[in-house]
C-alpha cells in the first residue's frame, strides 16, 4: 500500500479541523498496519504537517492504548504485541468510540467515499456499523452545514483531484458579484468552518492561491491537466496570517478593546496565534492581533457589539463607525 496513496490535505489550527486530525491519525494507523516503513519525517511530508504535530499524533495513538512504538532496528514505527487493525473485534468501549467518531465526522457532510469514513467502516464491519445503541451520548456542534444535493458530488470531485493531482474546471459565483467566472484550479486542500466547506487552491487564471466557497461553485469537472502542490505548502501556514479563512496581501495590527462585561468570556480562548492581551484596571481588556486582511476580524468584532471598540487601525475604526451609523438609521 504506497504511502503516496494517502496524501491528502494538511491539518489546520483555528477553525474546525477536528476531522483533519482524525483523518491523519487514521491514515497513520492504516499505513503502519500495511507494513510500510514509517518515520516522523516521511509522515510529516506526506500529511503536510510539522514533525512536532506527528509526535502529538503518535502520543494520542499511544494514550488510546494502541501498542505503537519505534523499532530502531527497522527504523520505523510498528505495532507491538502482535497488534493489527485486521484482528479487531475491539473491546466494547473501543467500538462505541469508533461509532461515535463516525457519527461526528458524518455531520460534517463528508461524502461516504471519503477515505476517513471508508476506513472506519472497514474497521467496524457492517453489523456493528448498524448498531446505533453503542454510540456514546456525546454531541459536538460543528455548525449547521450548507445543504445542497450537489455538495457531496463537489467534495468527491475535489478529493479525486487532490489524489490524482489533476486540475478542476469550475464555474464560480463570487460573493457580491453578479456574473459567473470560469477558471482552472489546482486544489491544495479543503476547509470546513462554521457549517460551510471551502476549497483552497491555485487559480490558474489569477496565478495565485485563492479560497472558494464550495456552495458557490455552480459547476465543477475533473480535468486531465496536471498540477503540483509546493512541497513546503500547508493549509496551516497559509491560513495563519488571516483571522479565519480570508488571507490578503500584507499584515497589519488590529487593536480592539472589550468592556469588563465580556472580558471574562473573551479571554476564555485564544482567537488568533498573534493575540496579545492587556488587562486594564477598570476590568476592560485590550486585544492586539496581526492579521492579513481586516474583513473577517471586523465581522467578529461586530458580533461583540456594543461591548467592544475598534481602536486601530484608523481606517478600520472609521469603517465600523460608518456601518454602525447606517445600522442606527435602520432602527429609527
Amino acid at each position: 500500500m504506497p504511502l503516496k496513496k494517502f496524501k491528502k490535505l494538511p491539518a489546520k489550527k483555528k477553525t474546525n479541523f477536528i476531522s483533519q486530525k482524525i483523518t491523519n491519525i487514521l491514515k497513520i494507523l492504516t499505513i503502519i498496519d500495511s507494513g510500510e516503513r514509517v518515520t516522523t519525517p516521511n509522515l510529516s511530508a506526506d500529511l503536510g504537517v510539522a514533525e512536532k504535530t506527528i509526535y502529538r499524533y503518535i502520543k494520542t495513538i499511544q494514550s488510546a492504548g494502541i501498542p505503537l512504538s519505534y523499532d530502531s532496528a527497522k527504523k520505523s514505527y510498528v505495532f507491538s504485541d502482535d497488534f493489527s487493525l485486521k484482528k479487531i473485534p475491539h473491546k466494547p468501549e473501543e467500538l462505541s468510540a469508533l461509532i461515535t467518531l463516525k457519527d461526528i465526522v458524518s455531520k460534517l457532510g463528508i461524502p461516504a467515499e471519503f477515505q476517513i469514513l471508508k476506513t472506519i467502516d472497514k474497521i467496524l464491519g457492517p453489523s456493528i456499523n448498524q448498531d446505533k445503541s453503542r454510540k456514546f451520548p456525546i454531541f459536538i456542534e460543528t455548525g449547521r452545514r450548507a445543504e445542497s444535493p450537489e455538495m457531496e458530488k463537489k467534495l468527491s470531485i475535489i478529493e479525486q483531484a487532490i489524489s490524482k493531482r489533476r486540475m478542476v474546471n469550475l464555474t464560480y459565483k463570487a460573493f457580491g458579484k453578479d456574473n459567473l467566472s470560469n477558471r482552472d484550479v489546482g486544489p491544495y486542500g479543503t476547509l470546513y468552518s462554521d457549517g460551510f466547506w471551502y476549497l483552497i487552491g491555485k487559480c490558474y487564471q489569477k496565478h495565485d492561491i485563492r479560497t472558494f466557497a464550495v456552495d458557490k461553485i455552480r459547476d465543477i469537472n475533473l480535468t486531465e491537466k496536471p498540477y503540483g502542490i509546493p512541497p513546503d505548502f500547508t493549509l496551516e501556514k497559509y491560513l495563519e496570517p488571516g483571522f479565519k479563512m480570508v488571507v490578503e496581501k500584507g499584515t497589519q495590527e488590529v487593536v480592539i478593546k472589550f468592556s469588563s462585561r465580556v472580558a471574562e468570556h473573551i479571554l476564555r480562548k485564544k482567537w488568533h496565534p498573534t493575540q496579545k492581551e492587556e488587562r486594564l484596571l477598570n476590568g476592560d481588556v485590550i486585544l492586539r492581533f496581526k492579521v492579513a486582511g481586516t474583513r473577517e476580524i471586523k465581522q467578529w468584532a461586530n458580533s461583540w457589539m456594543p461591548n467592544c471598540e475598534v481602536l486601530e487601525p484608523l481606517e478600520l475604526r472609521e469603517q465600523v463607525k460608518e456601518e454602525l451609523a447606517q445600522a442606527i438609521k435602520s432602527y429609527k
